[in-house]
């Protein structure tokens, strides 16, 4: 019926006398069972008379197909992977399904098939539904967006996401949306809006077709937010769509900007951890969303781990409306940029009075790449460094560059609360590190006896933007 894997054959070729899994209760040979492929599950049948029907009775089915599984099969009298699905849920006696796994992006996906699958789930109330599909005319059945067992939905596939008129899914906790296409902005609301006890929530928006959608998300009990768009230069158009989140129990939130033409996010006291990565295209940039990017932040005054990449830090330094903002509780900041962007960092620090950990990631830069000054220093001594806060510094792309030794020895200075820098470069010839060295070690400080600095080479990729002047 099915080939079995590695593993199995291994156990089959067992003796009796060392078939210690078999003197195991049910319930326990059935959750082993649950963390093996259907086809793996399958073939435990031929192990003894206890074994014959174990497999037509497990509450977990995960069903896998590709092309390359094809090539291995080839010239076998195997079943085709949609008679062996077929088949299963027809033998299987399990009334209601924990888990339902499908993954069929092979040429062969056929979406009459995967309907048919996807609903003979729902009908047996399962819990945990995984769909990978690769066929654009899958439509997936109405009765999916009224189950009342449904807890876990993760879907990816270039495929429409029709939403019905009616939508009750009363227990859904986990919503996973991957590259699927949206046939309206309200029809995507209308899902949103129908889970009332929605906790975690992730978007991966599919590119040009949804560059004029409206994102709205409310949700009045949703926790935890990913939210990003394709990482590819075909996806980076300039969009007119839009977001908007109203969720005032969140408590997690990561977006990825590269489509949306305006956001508006409500940021509640409960918004602890944040990941911003947002990417400007263009010279100079775009001041109308350097400044949304800027009102974005500034609305973060709560949060106590906030993490920036992309182009972020560059935008902060062209906007109209500087850094006012204090960030009272933020007690780790990671920030993100490339060779010659963080001209901003001394202001940021002026806004960060409890800051414990600073992590600087900076793309390499050439020795002949032309910038602008990086560090200046404040004009007051930020609060984070006289009061003892800040203790912890790590600098991932240290060159030991004119901007870069003065930000170490300003931080040396007046950290009186340091305790640890931890210096990682790129540069990979042991002179020059050892010239790195010398010149940190040169710096006058006044941070405790105890603060210790570490260095250690971190190959980083050279930024693109670091090119010799003409």
């Amino acid at each position: 019926m099915a080939r079995a894997s590695g593993s199995v054959r291994k156990a089959m070729k067992g003796s009796s006398d060392d078939d210690r899994i078999s003197n195991l209760p049910d319930s326990m040979i059935f959750h082993i069972l649950s963390f093996l492929q259907t086809k793996d599950v399958v073939v435990t049948s031929v192990l003894s008379k206890r074994w014959k029907s174990f497999w037509t009775k497990v509450n977990t089915l995960e069903f896998k197909s590709r092309d390359e599984d094809k090539k291995e099969s080839k010239g076998n009298k195997s079943m085709t992977f949609p008679q062996f699905v077929n088949n299963v849920l027809f033998r299987n006696d399990a009334q209601h399904l924990d888990k339902f796994r499908l993954r069929w992006i092979d040429s062969g996906c056929n979406a009459w098939y995967v309907n048919m699958w996807v609903n003979q789930a729902i009908i047996r109330n399962v819990r945990y539904l995984c769909l990978r599909v690769d066929n654009s005319d899958i439509r997936l059945p109405s009765n999916l967006f009224t189950s009342g067992t449904l807890e876990t939905l993760l879907s990816q596939g270039h495929f429409l996401f029709k939403v019905p008129q009616v939508v009750c899914l009363p227990k859904l906790k986990v919503l996973g949306l991957n590259d699927v296409i949206y046939e309206s902005a309200e029809s995507f609301q209308t899902l949103i809006s129908s889970c009332p006890v929605l906790e975690h929530l992730f978007i991966q928006c599919s590119g040009l077709h949804d560059s004029k959608i409206l994102y709205k998300i409310s949700s009045a009990s949703l926790r935890t937010l990913h939210m990003c768009s394709k990482n590819s230069p075909a996806y980076r158009i300039q969009g007119t769509g839009k977001l908007e989140i109203d969720a005032p129990l969140l408590e997690w939130m990561y977006l990825e900007d590269y489509n949306w033409k305006e956001f508006s996010v409500t940021c509640p006291a409960s918004l602890t951890n944040v990941i911003l990565s947002f990417n400007l295209s263009g010279c100079p940039f775009d001041i109308g969303r350097c400044n949304l990017i800027t009102n974005l932040i500034k609305t973060l005054n709560n949060v106590r781990s906030l993490e920036l990449k992309g182009t972020i830090i560059k935008a902060l330094s062209y906007t109209a409306t500087p850094m006012s903002t204090t960030f009272e509780r933020l007690t780790k900041l990671d920030i993100h940029c490339g060779c010659g962007e963080w001209s901003c960092l001394s202001s940021v620090l002026q806004c960060v009075n409890e800051l414990q950990v600073l992590k600087f990631t900076k793309a390499r830069c050439d020795q002949l790449c032309a910038h602008g000054e990086c560090w200046s220093e404040p004009k007051d001594i930020p609060k984070c460094l006289s009061t003892r806060s800040l203790e912890e510094i790590s600098f991932r792309g240290f060159q030991g560059l004119k901007d870069e030794i003065g930000m170490v020895s300003y931080v040396l200075k007046h950290g009186l609360g340091m305790r640890r820098i931890d210096l990682s470069s790129g540069v990979c010839e042991p002179k020059e590190e050892l010239q790195i060295l010398k010149k940190v070690m040169a710096i006058p400080s006044c941070s405790p006896a105890s603060c210790e600095i570490y260095f250690n080479r971190d190959a980083l990729p050279r930024c693109c933007c670091c090119r010799p002047p003409a």
